[in-house]
């Protein structure tokens, strides 16, 4: 493989920001069809657009293909599969290394209908070929199909295997020649693409996995695997309903043995709404009653919609303790629930504090960068004062640490009493789409039940809508934190219901910014949205945030569902896990007081990951959502307390 040549020319039409990329290249036409990786380190400049890296500020400083594989070619169409490695130098100057799957096509002339984001023109030395990212292309999935159907296996040009495994028959009654394309429109690239497909006889959802994870370059580090096919593997196993019908995966295999997936296969589910949805709009119901007979007539009608809820949650929870249940009961040997060890307990607090260490300094920089924001200022300072001592919180030194610090390394104190499962990952309301069909409940249809306070249509309407459940993208969290090579993608079940729970603090801030007129893609309303949350967290009087509509009728309402959804949720999982006997997935002897303080940890976990998205991952003002709950847990309780004192009385 030539290196890369710092004399290629990268041009684009300034009067038309629309028209493909060309890139002089001095390699010719045959060189090119035979080996169209070769074209991939060409393309350095233009991979910070997809957002595959370790982090955005990452300089690229090399772009070098380890391995290919031929995946079709016919006359003047090649599709290829491009293993490339990336050399990366991070914002601290360190280096570290990270694989991509990168599918292109290459074509002799150009394809027609196609975006030009996805296409790039080679001036070649000797004519043009046109290049493509292959995931939305109906040439690269009609390629992959007939691998699926036969269980193939591909050699690669650097003696590795990738082997595709279906999952029952149904890729194999598919006719390619009947297949359509639907490219899901994505406000920014992925570490993965998904690209729905159509034929007469199925729908289905191709996954292409980006980031390979695995070697990081530094000795006894890796980016942490990605689980998802496994998961769905086991669940599918299992006859767990609440899942697309697993359909096949592809995976890259090299020689040493490591496995890691390229494609999943799943069906796509027609769907009527997210989980989340039903929170949202019940929510909105109660802010409209509120409007039209006053907050005092609109509080009547709250105990009957608690009740209702209350039913309709323990229905979700029901399926997500039944997912619990099934990784445990049918996951390959070695897999299931066992005792955490000193080190998973280390690792998993060390990721927590990390991640704050990493939100505080993202925040400091924006409020650099965000003059005359005061609510962005207060936030910052804030978490300065409760957060104080989070860097040496885990050294071992006698310094003063604040409540957040103490909290994070409290949970080194339950060794030999919480237990390691396999678990979702990454669970929250939005992950569970809802599938219609004929004659199925609805959200309104439930919404009504609710409503009515018939308690015989709440449950015949929750059984429903719980039915129609299937849980989506089982990979956890992105692969930004380097773990040992050992890791164990295990971890303690609460986890998912911290997501659940954290749901509902997103659901209710953002029914409050709708409910204000405030929106995140007006820059403007950024700051009046971070005091907004402030006030409804309870961080700041309302009088110093006179914003129209916000009054006290109205954060007494948001409050109010927040502190009762959240309770149902905690309380109703408690409540499944111990009528199936599960609590020894989560301590190694049960005890619900434990389990409760667990909880409260990892809903302190989950909004710290939550902030560390709001400051790294988007700019919509959003910071107060996940920053002000940390706050709140720190004034509202001793976390490290509480579990101290549950694990003395364990």
């Amino acid at each position: 493989m030539p290196a890369e040549r710092p004399d290629q020319n990268i041009s684009q039409n300034d009067s038309d920001p629309s028209a493909p990329c060309h890139i002089d290249i001095k390699l010719s036409g045959r060189q090119v069809d035979a080996n169209p990786g070769l074209v991939v380190p060409y393309l350095k400049h233009r991979f910070h657009d997809k957002r595959w890296f370790l982090e955005k500020d990452a300089v690229i400083d090399a772009v070098v293909v380890a391995d290919s594989f031929r995946i079709s070619e016919t006359s003047g169409l090649i599709t290829e599969g491009v293993i490339a490695r990336f050399d990366l130098r991070s914002h601290d100057k360190s280096m570290l290394v990270k694989r991509y799957f990168v599918p292109v096509i290459l074509s002799a002339s150009p394809i027609e209908s196609v975006s030009t984001e996805d296409g790039f023109v080679l001036q070649l030395i000797d004519g043009v070929r046109h290049l493509y990212w292959a995931e939305h292309f109906l040439a690269h999935q009609k390629a992959i199909l007939p691998y699926f159907k036969n269980s193939a296996v591909i050699p690669t040009a650097r003696g590795a295997t990738v082997r595709f495994r279906p999952a029952g028959r149904i890729l194999s009654e598919i006719d390619e020649t009947e297949l359509s394309i639907n490219p899901t429109a994505m406000a920014f690239s992925s570490s993965n693409v998904l690209t729905f497909l159509d034929s007469a006889q199925q729908s289905v959802v191709s996954k292409t996995y980006k980031d390979l994870r695995g070697a990081s370059g530094r000795p006894g580090k890796i980016w942490p695997p990605n689980p998802e096919p496994e998961r769905y593997e086991i669940l599918a196993a299992a006859s767990y309903p609440n899942i697309p019908q697993l359909l096949g995966a592809a995976d890259y295999i090299s020689p040493d043995g490591q496995r890691a997936p390229l494609v999943l296969m799943t069906q796509a589910i027609r769907s009527g709404g997210q989980l989340g949805d039903v929170f949202s709009a019940g929510l909105a119901r109660l802010l409209d009653d509120r409007d039209a007979v006053g907050s005092g007539e609109a509080f009547k009608k709250y105990d009957p919609y608690k009740q209702g809820m209350r039913i309709f949650i323990h229905g979700v929870l029901r399926t997500v303790v039944d997912m619990h249940k099934a990784f445990a009961h049918s996951s390959p040997a070695g897999f299931g629930a066992s005792p955490a060890a000193t080190d998973d307990l280390c690792n998993w607090s060390d990721t927590v504090r990390n991640n704050l260490i990493k939100a505080m300094a993202a925040l400091e920089k924006r409020c650099r960068d965000s003059r005359g924001a005061a609510a962005l200022q207060e936030l910052s300072g804030m978490l300065d004062h409760f957060g104080s001592g989070v860097k040496t919180a885990a050294s071992g030194a006698d310094s003063p640490r604040g409540p957040i610090a103490n909290a994070i390394v409290s949970l080194r104190n339950l060794d030999g009493i919480t237990m390691k499962a396999p678990v979702h990952g990454d669970l929250h309301l939005d992950q569970g789409l809802l599938e219609t069909a004929e004659n199925a409940a609805t959200i309104e249809t439930l919404l009504d039940a609710i409503q009515s306070g018939n308690l015989q249509q709440i449950r015949h309407q929750s059984t429903q809508i719980t039915s129609q459940i299937k849980w989506i993208d089982f990979e956890g969290p992105p692969a930004r934190e380097l773990v040992r090579s050992n890791h164990d993608v295990r971890a303690s079940l609460p986890v998912d219901l911290a997501g659940l729970v954290q749901s509902l603090l997103y659901i209710v801030h953002t029914t409050l910014y709708e409910y204000l007129g405030l929106n995140y893609q007006n820059s403007d309303d950024h700051e009046t949205q971070r005091k907004a949350s402030l006030v409804l967290l309870g961080h700041q009087p309302l009088g110093n945030a006179p914003i129209t509509g916000l009054d006290k009728n109205l954060t007494g309402v948001l409050r109010s569902w927040l502190k009762d959804m959240t309770a149902f949720f905690i309380e109703g999982y408690l409540d499944e896990i111990e009528s199936q006997g599960l609590g020894n997935m989560i301590l190694s002897s049960w005890n619900r007081d434990v389990a409760r303080a667990l909880v409260n940890y990892w809903i302190l976990a989950r909004a710290i990951h939550e902030f560390g998205y709001e400051t790294y991952g988007r700019d919509w003002g959003w910071e107060a959502i996940a920053a002000g709950r940390i706050i709140q847990l720190a004034k509202q309780g001793d976390i490290a307390g509480r579990l101290n004192k549950a694990v003395a009385l364990a």
